[in-house]
């Protein structure tokens, strides 16, 4: 018997070639062994995982890939279990050779199959298995089940099931789009999920333009760092001298100590500068989506608050520290803000060639026209939005999401801004944890267990740093209220890459 087995197992070692069925043994256990094979098939088609159990032998071991030899009904019962929200199409063994020697046969070839988990697109797979079976009581049973598949999915394989499953899970998005930069593991990944536009046909593609809105907030930062890098700027120099002689004006005249806040104040959002954008704002937004608001006539609006604290003494989210930020840009470089944040954060060297400042800017040749992004409790579709309502440096980018994703990883591996030790400061919370994790134009967080670095925007975009994994991941999803895709979706690759 031993000799049987082992000349059976360097069957499997040696190439096949072609697809030969050689069948050696009396007939009737050829017929028998044949009927069990189709009867296992249906019985995963319909789902049947007893009968499945029932196929081996109370001793029976199955030895699937990338898992323990189970061993046992027990362990055979805990392993075939139904999945309701896997619907199998079909399942079929291709036996290339069995061998029947008394109450043992070795049985080995190819499986196949067709699968759907809930309503993403069906896969299909395939793979090798060998089968050791027993006759027990005058009926074949399996003694060792041995399969391993042909072409195991790989991490971008995985990585789409994961988009796919939480895009799935979440109605109304229109359409979600993740870039995953992930260099150390030669990995550069980017993929669309759903329509471009609510109640259309027009598919999402992976390299069409979104606006990021508050995103840009990182790009003002990094170029003002660069300033600083350059030696114009200190980060606790006084903005007094520094933004537009209008803007001093205003907000002089509202009671601000412009000779106490400065640049670092603004980048932390800890200026104690009152936003103008309120619940007034998003009102006239609503009831006047044409206006083209002037950044002049933003500022005119901030300098209708009084201040909300002293300077850096609290956080306070706020556009309008952005937007100062624009004017120092401009002051400092001679050049309009737009073009000094392009300048400074080196977009041709670096190879983003598809991201601008919407309306201020030409669109960059090549580029696809930009996706409708909506925010359903407001009634908003950006199409039908004037973007200078956020565009003067609170946000106003628009951009694929692989160039988010590629300028971070630019931005964490030190091709922007060269000095390490800014860059700390850059990544480092001004205030303690428990007032705020806001860096310098950028969010601190630990997510789920590990330390990232992040940023979003209004529309539903997100991007984070991971240092563990010297990995950036990027998402936009078009319906801002179901942008917990990005974030889901973000663990689940996450996991995979740890």
């Amino acid at each position: 018997m031993k000799q049987f087995l082992l000349a059976s197992l360097f069957a499997i070692v040696f190439p096949i070639v072609g697809h030969t069925q050689n069948f050696t043994g009396p007939d009737e256990d050829i017929q028998a062994l044949l009927a069990n094979m189709k009867q296992f098939s249906q019985d995963f088609v319909d789902g049947d995982m007893e009968a499945l159990v029932s196929a081996y032998t109370d001793n029976g071991k199955i030895m699937p890939t990338g898992k323990d030899i189970m061993s046992g009904k027990e362990e055979l019962s805990k392993y075939w279990v139904r999945n309701p929200d896997v619907k199998t199409f079909y399942h079929k063994l291709t036996p290339l050779e069995i061998v029947v020697c008394g109450d043992r046969a070795t049985d080995y070839g190819y499986y196949e199959g067709k699968t759907q988990y809930k309503d993403n697109p069906p896969s299909e797979w395939k793979g090798k298995y060998m089968i050791l079976w027993e006759k027990v009581d005058g009926l074949w049973k399996i003694e060792v089940d041995i399969w391993n598949n042909i072409n195991l999915p790989t991490i971008q394989d995985k990585m789409q099931m994961a988009l796919d499953s939480v895009f799935a899970s979440h109605e109304g998005a229109v359409g979600t789009v993740m870039h995953v930069e992930s260099p150390d593991k030669e990995l550069s990944w980017t993929s669309a999920r759903g329509v471009s536009q609510r109640d259309s046909d027009i598919k999402l593609t992976a390299d069409q333009p979104v606006l990021v809105a508050s995103n840009t907030k990182t790009y003002v930062s990094a170029a003002m760092l660069r300033l600083v890098e350059m030696g114009k700027v200190k980060l606790d120099d006084p903005i007094e001298s520094l933004i537009k002689k209008e803007s001093k004006q205003l907000l002089s005249k509202a009671g601000y100590r412009l000779s106490d806040i400065t640049l670092r104040h603004l980048l932390s959002h800890t200026s104690g500068i009152t936003d103008y954008v309120d619940k007034a704002y998003f009102q006239f937004v609503v009831d006047n989506p044409k206006h083209r608001w002037t950044r002049a006539e933003q500022m005119k609006r901030a300098g209708t608050m009084k201040p909300s604290s002293e300077p850096g003494s609290e956080y306070a989210y706020a556009d309008v520290n952005f937007v100062l930020l624009g004017e120092i840009i401009e002051e400092q470089t001679n050049q309009p803000f737009y073009e000094g944040i392009r300048t400074l954060l080196k977009f041709e060297e670096l190879g983003i060639n598809h991201t601008w400042f919407h309306t201020l800017e030409d669109i960059p040749s090549g580029t696809k026209s930009l996706a409708h992004q909506y925010v359903a409790d407001k009634g908003f579709d950006s199409y039908n939005l004037d973007p200078s309502w956020d565009l003067y440096g609170g946000g106003g980018l628009a951009m694929t999401v692989s160039d988010l994703a590629m300028f971070f990883q630019h931005l964490f591996n030190g091709d922007i801004i060269k000095d390490a030790s800014l860059l700390k400061e850059m990544s480092t919370p001004v205030l303690p944890l428990e007032k705020s994790n806001y860096c310098l134009g950028l969010f601190k967080l630990d997510f789920h267990g590990m330390e990232a670095y992040y940023h979003g925007g209004y529309w539903g975009t997100d991007v984070m740093y991971v240092p563990e994994l010297n990995t950036t991941i990027a998402g936009f999803t078009l319906e801002k209220s179901q942008r917990g895709i990005n974030a889901e979706a973000s663990q689940k690759v996450l996991r995979l890459l740890k």
